[in-house]
């Protein structure tokens, strides 16, 4: 898969600034109305990578229950860089939030808003432990709210039996909201899940690997189609000295 390349020279070349952030956004979809979104960025020096993980879903396909049309996890492939717990977190979109979370079971629900942490809902798999699983053969890291080959992030069970209860804890969309049950807690509709690495990524090139969503449990897979990388420039150090002479020179004319 080809990756779109838009670099923000222009402005980086006259401030002088230094690119030190990346961002690709990653698209799955399929005619029967499932489709999600991910948007990949590095973080500290690439330590860390961080994914804005969505249900995009248009519809919810015929059969489908509660838990199939549930977004429960993404795999890819950083060609030998594990995912560490340490460092890692995972937490509800800046309009998101839960529907029917409930440590004890079905029934008096409890719902948490926006930028919540929600990691101990989620866990991740590396090597091995992701390559085995049928829907992501060929595929190295993945992060899901199943239990197969799945080691929990940890974190305050906020829904359903102590540890990973996936589906549920995964992400429902807007469409999907309709006919959607009050036993099976969800997440409407974005998770912002951020990986400690075992090493560091100079980019997202890794993302030419493929990259994959889980629907429900082995309900239904999605390939992904990267769609644009972008790297976002910082301040570098003759954008700060520039700045510096210009805070100078206007207090030279006052």
């Amino acid at each position: 898969m080809k990756l779109s390349t838009a670099i923000l020279a222009a402005t980086a070349g006259v401030l002088g600034f230094c690119a030190t952030s990346f961002g690709s956004t990653v698209t799955f979809s399929n005619p029967n109305g499932l489709s999600a979104e991910a948007t990949f960025a590095l973080l500290n020096g690439g330590n860390s990578l961080q994914i804005a993980l969505r249900n995009t879903s248009s519809s919810v396909p015929a059969g489908f229950g509660d838990s199939d049309r549930l977004l429960t996890g993404i795999a890819f492939n950083m060609g030998g860089v594990d995912i560490l717990a340490t460092g890692s977190s995972v937490l509800t979109g800046a309009s998101s939030y839960t529907l029917n979370f409930n440590p004890s079971g079905p029934g008096g629900a409890q719902n948490y808003g926006a930028n919540y942490d929600v990691s101990g809902e989620y866990g991740f798999g590396n090597g091995s432990a992701t390559g085995t699983l049928s829907g992501f053969s060929g595929l190295t890291n993945h992060v899901s709210t199943n239990t197969s080959h799945t080691t929990p992030f940890g974190g305050p069970n906020l829904d359903g039996p102590s540890g990973l209860g996936g589906p549920a804890g995964g992400l429902i969309s807007t469409a999907g909201l309709t006919g959607f049950g009050d036993g099976q807690g969800a997440i409407h509709d974005e998770i912002i899940i951020t990986l400690g690495l075992s090493s560091a990524l100079a980019d997202l090139s890794f993302l030419e690997n493929g990259a994959r969503v889980e629907f429900g449990s082995d309900r239904f897979f999605l390939n992904g189609t990267p769609t644009s990388t972008t790297v976002i420039p910082l301040p570098g150090p003759a954008a700060l000295a520039g700045a510096g002479l210009l805070l100078v020179g206007t207090r030279r004319r006052r």
